[in-house]
């Protein structure tokens, strides 16, 4: 009877023989090697897919002025388990102004003359748009909590708006928008983005009861009065006067 640890399988690449235990430590190599394989592709996917999570800004108003905070609450449900590991709370003032540049632009037309295409160069204007960032500020929250599937997390933030900023303004060749947005950072997964504009304007004027302009009313009464007109002369008299004003006359 011929035991396994003396059986030898015949290998088709080489000329060399393998016995049963080299080849099950080979197959186990084998499997073990494509599972770190699987495991990696994994990390990889995984890495490149956002999770399958709710993600919601809510802020307590539409509208600021220039030097208030602006408060908000991150809303998180996922639908998956989760490890989230930091948020990221960016304002950031956009300016765009329309400019004009002059550029180089060819042109190719058939000349009959040499009866052939000449290529000719002209400099002609183009409208852009330029853009500065007037105002760049960023917060970091370090969450480090772990959320399972149907879970609700809400997270309160605060950031500040500049009082020496620019509120916002739209024409038709420039504009000035502020812009919230929020970052969302969990282990191994992608990360989860959300921003909107928020409208931002002066401090409106307030001015103190000293140096307010003094408020007149003034009463106006108004009566009837009964006239009777002088047979004499023919002037206009009050009816209750006894002598006309003008002649003397007696009215009655």
């Amino acid at each position: 009877m011929i035991s396994l640890s003396t059986l030898r399988v015949f290998s088709e690449n080489s000329d060399k023989f393998l016995s049963c235990d080299n080849l099950t430590y080979q197959w186990m190599k084998n499997v073990s090697f494509f599972d770190g394989l699987k495991q990696g592709l994994k990390k990889v996917k995984d890495g490149l897919t956002k999770p399958n999570m709710g993600f919601a800004i809510f802020g307590s108003k539409e509208n600021y002025f220039l030097g208030e905070d602006i408060e908000g609450t991150i809303a998180l449900e996922p639908h998956e388990y989760v490890e989230i590991q930091q948020a990221m709370v960016r304002l950031s003032c956009i300016e765009n102004v329309k400019k004009t540049r002059q550029i180089k632009k060819s042109k190719r037309s058939y000349d009959y003359y040499r009866k052939a295409y000449v290529t000719t160069e002209e400099i002609v204007p183009e409208e852009y748009w330029d853009t500065a960032k007037l105002h760049d500020e960023c917060l970091i929250y370090n969450l480090r909590f772990n959320i399972g599937a149907g879970e609700n997390r809400q997270t309160p933030f605060k950031i500040n708006i500049p009082i020496t900023g620019r509120p916002t303004y739209n024409s038709i060749d420039s504009r000035v928008n502020w812009i919230l947005s929020v970052e969302v950072k969990s282990k191994g997964r992608r990360s989860l983005h959300q921003s909107y504009t928020v409208q931002v304007a002066n401090i409106p004027p307030q001015t103190s009861p000293a140096t307010q302009a003094p408020i007149f009313i003034q009463k106006e009464t108004i009566r009837e009065i009964e006239v009777i007109y002088c047979s004499h002369c023919g002037t206009k008299n009050n009816a209750r006067s006894t002598f006309c004003t003008h002649c003397g006359a007696p009215l009655h």
